[in-house]
C-alpha cells in the first residue's frame, strides 16, 4: 500500500498514512483540515547531462587509442572515416 503525506492548514503538522487509493478519496473527506503535501517526495529523474565516471571515461580513451581516426561526440554519436585497421575485440583492446 502506498503512504500519503498530508499537512494540517492550521498546525502545519505533516503525517504520513498508509492507505489503499481506494481510500484515499474517503479519507480527505473525513479529514478537511489536510491537505496532501508533496514537500517530502525524493525526486528519481536527472535534470540536465549526468556525469559520466572515471571508468567510463578510460575505457573510451582506451578505445580511443587504438582506433584513431574515430571520434566520439559528446552527444554520444560517432562519425567513422573508412580505414582498414587489424580486427580486435573489445575485451583485447581492454588489456592493453
Amino acid at each position: 500500500m502506498p503512504n500519503y503525506d498530508f499537512i494540517n492548514k492550521e498546525t502545519g503538522e505533516i503525517t504520513e498514512v498508509m492507505m489503499s487509493m481506494h481510500d484515499l478519496d474517503k479519507y480527505k473527506e473525513d479529514h478537511p483540515e489536510l491537505e496532501r503535501y508533496f514537500g517530502n517526495q525524493v525526486p528519481n529523474h536527472i535534470y540536465g547531462k549526468p556525469k559520466q565516471s572515471d571508468g567510463f571515461k578510460d575505457v573510451m580513451s582506451k578505445i580511443q587509442k587504438h582506433i584513431p581516426l574515430q571520434t566520439f561526440h559528446d552527444s554520444h554519436k560517432c562519425q567513422l572515416k573508412s580505414v582498414r585497421l587489424p580486427l580486435k575485440t573489445t575485451a583485447d583492446l581492454l588489456k592493453q
